[in-house]
């Protein structure tokens, strides 16, 4: 070989070297991302739900009434073991009207007996509450009622039909002018409120105390005391009056007939008896009626 080959290829040697070397590094280059038109995965804040407090939705309550008591229809016997319709069998003294201006006649009507079914005698046994009410007079062995007990019943608790019948809204009895009894001037015993007006029922001659206060509630059928021979009778029986007056009328006191009555218990027993302002009624019309309902 020339020597002038020889140089040449030697001064070429060198710069080969530099060109391999360059691709070799250019082998080793990651290969760059192909585009894609597919749509991208869209990120967790894109698809994560607000947790954002929201106000809540306003409610409104309307108050309600409460119900209201429905009138007063349950009768029930003024003594245990007698049904109403079986009331007059054992009506000794029924009612008379008294003349005026005279504490006479009969205000109420009697019941009693000497034997009945296995009773050999009507003392001791129960007497009932005939209506719901409130107890507005307790007197204890004073005459003429002896042990007695006073229920009140407003008129609106009664069916209409009764009030009717009855002529329970029928006005006072005109006041006995003058009266041909004792009755001091006092005060009413009670203060009538507003032009309301109830039934009041009358049990008497009972055998014990009645275990009640004025304003007590009693329930029909409630028993309320038992048949006795207290105050002026003669014999065991119930003795029973139903009048008409004012509402709300209480007697925290009543008797009469007898030297030891005081002018307030005197001046109750006239308002109660003859002044007017207490229409009577025969019982057994209200327990002929009760009873054929």
């Amino acid at each position: 070989m020339s020597p002038t080959k020889r140089t040449r290829r030697s001064k070429l040697q060198p710069v080969a070297w530099l060109v391999l070397l360059a691709l070799a590094l250019a082998a080793c280059q990651p290969a760059p991302a192909m585009a894609s038109d597919s749509t991208p995965a869209p990120t967790e804040a894109a698809t994560a739900p607000s947790l954002a407090p929201t106000a809540a939705p306003t409610q409104t309550i309307t108050p309600t009434q409460p119900p209201q008591p429905e009138p007063t229809t349950a009768v029930s016997s003024p003594l245990a073991e007698i049904p109403l319709s079986e009331l007059e069998e054992i009506l000794t003294t029924p009612f008379q009207r008294p003349a005026p201006g005279l504490d006479d006649g009969h205000h109420g009507v009697d019941f009693s007996f000497y034997t009945r079914g296995e009773r050999y005698d009507i003392l001791g046994l129960p007497v009932l509450s005939v209506l719901d009410g409130r107890v507005a007079a307790v007197i204890t062995d004073r005459p003429p009622y002896g042990n007695m007990i006073l229920v009140e019943t407003p008129l609106d608790q009664l069916p209409a039909e009764w009030i009717d019948a009855l002529g329970l809204d029928a006005s006072p009895d005109a006041p006995t002018q003058p009266p041909r009894l004792q009755c001091p001037e006092q005060e009413r015993p009670f203060a009538p409120e507003g032009q309301q007006r109830s039934l009041y029922l009358l049990y008497a001659h009972l055998q014990e105390p009645p275990a009640f206060s004025i304003g007590d509630q009693v329930l029909s059928g409630q028993q309320i005391g038992l048949v006795g021979n207290t105050g002026m009778s003669g014999n065991p029986h119930l003795h029973l009056e139903v009048r008409v007056g004012p509402s709300f009328a209480t007697f925290d006191q009543m008797a009469h007939y007898t030297n030891s009555a005081t002018p307030k218990e005197m001046a109750a027993y006239c308002a109660w008896r003859i002044s007017g302002q207490f229409h009577m009624l025969d019982p057994m019309a209200f327990i002929r009626l009760a009873a054929a309902r």
